[in-house]
């Protein structure tokens, strides 16, 4: 089979903030060398200008700043 290149997913937190983190835990095992970004709201734009590996996005999933975001797209990477 072949790996999509890219692929995101819809995220709502804090409400959803575990699916979040098991979807991106499941992309990691299917492509563990890949990174995550995000995008805030319906902006189109990244919010980080450093794509993440899977422990320092889990992590951030995890703090207030994204919390406050409330609402956007995850994207994931294969490397």
């Amino acid at each position: 089979h072949t790996a999509l290149p890219m692929v995101s997913f819809e995220y709502c937190v804090p409400e959803m903030s575990v699916l979040a983190k098991d979807c991106c835990a499941y992309l990691h095992g299917l492509s563990p060398q890949g990174a995550f970004n995000y995008s805030i709201g319906e902006s189109m734009q990244w919010a980080s200008t450093e794509w993440m590996r899977f422990e320092d996005f889990i992590s951030h999933i995890g703090s207030a700043a994204f919390t406050e975001t409330l609402f956007g797209d995850i994207y994931f990477k294969s490397i």
